[in-house]
């Protein structure tokens, strides 16, 4: 499928200025092997749609090998941490969904070892606690579930993959894994409810307890974090960026500032949108170290509101000599869509 569709997208790109385009963009890609036979693609018609897919894997390649500075825990570092996604999937999630992901691996844990089998020679070495029965019986059940143990297997390679990642910017990255996580817990819960009492009454709950955490948080979804983080007013403290702050409350911002009739605002923004289009004229540039502190703001503006978003606040903390430290001194006199934090001097 891959390549017969890149190559009906690239049929209006010129092959020459593939080729340059590809040999710019890997230019710098270790693997000059790779690099050398994708921009070889780059221009030949009927592998070029081929050499373009092969650029884009490269470039996530690269991507997550050369990484991306954030905050995390505490720390900041561009180098990537390997309990990062670990920790930030089990916060993001709600408790809901991990509760019947228990169930859902107490009963696979239990179900591997009691499989019934018509092979003999599994039966007479399916003595308690073996390892070797454990191996049989894992065999066994890869063959009659092949289907969930594929699944199984692909979770497992790209977990491992997104572990050992020095990209560690957003638990987004692990949005492809979603859906067969959700098939294989509904798979194990289906098989489940005739085995526990009053289960169906409790997965129920669960999913009631799900969806009305959906119906909580709304409309700031990306903010979202379950309990164990103190919910989405705390779940800076552990992760930023688009775990939380992707640029999403700039225009509420901009409606705060309009009803409460500020003039000026000095705000350091993450995001993309413009902020001359939203505020102004209200908005004035804003850099962490600009000020040493409430002072010295008060000294050289005479005053006003700061605003500063959360992945710029947090990640300033890799650098003591040009951060927002001063600020925690100072309660905000509003949190703008968990995202934005104001203060007023």
């Amino acid at each position: 499928m891959v390549w017969p569709i890149y190559y009906v997208f690239t049929l209006n790109y010129p092959a020459e200025r593939q080729k340059a385009d590809t040999e710019f963009i890997l230019s710098s890609f270790g693997n000059r092997t790779l690099a050398d036979l994708t921009a070889f693609m780059a221009n030949k018609p009927i592998i070029r749609g081929l050499g373009e897919y092969a650029l884009g894997l490269l470039m996530v390649g690269q991507r997550a090998v050369g990484g991306n500075t954030t905050y995390f825990l505490g720390e900041v570092s561009g180098a990537g941490w390997r309990s990062y996604f670990p920790i930030v999937y089990a916060l993001k999630e709600p408790l809901a969904w991990w509760i019947l992901v228990i169930f859902a691996l107490v009963y696979l844990a239990w179900q591997i070892p009691s499989l019934k089998s018509k092979d003999e020679s599994l039966k007479q070495r399916s003595f308690k606690n073996s390892i070797r029965h454990w191996s049989l019986a894992l065999s066994h059940w890869t063959k009659v579930h092949f289907v969930e143990f594929a699944m199984l297997l692909w979770l497992a390679i790209y977990w491992t993959t997104s572990i050992k990642s020095n990209l560690n910017i957003g638990v987004r990255h692990l949005l492809v894994t979603y859906p067969f996580a959700i098939i294989l817990v509904s798979g194990q819960l289906a098989r489940l409810k005739h085995k526990i009492k009053y289960f169906i009454p409790i997965v129920v709950f669960l999913l009631t307890w799900y969806v009305a955490e959906n119906l909580h948080i709304w409309p700031y979804y990306l903010t979202y974090f379950n309990q164990l983080a103190g919910g989405p007013s705390g779940g800076y403290r552990y992760v930023v960026d688009s775990n939380l702050d992707w640029g999403q409350d700039l225009k509420r911002l901009s409606q705060w500032v309009e009803e409460n009739k500020i003039d000026k605002i000095h705000l350091d923004y993450f995001g993309w949108s413009d902020p001359v289009y939203y505020l102004g004229p209200k908005f004035q540039w804003l850099t962490a170290g600009q000020y040493k502190n409430a002072q010295d703001f008060i000294n050289k503006t005479g005053g006003g509101y700061i605003g500063v978003s959360a992945t710029f606040f947090m990640g300033s903390r890799g650098n003591p000599t040009k951060s927002y430290i001063w600020l925690q001194r100072f309660e905000p006199v509003a949190v703008i869509g968990n995202s934005i934090w104001v203060w007023k001097f």
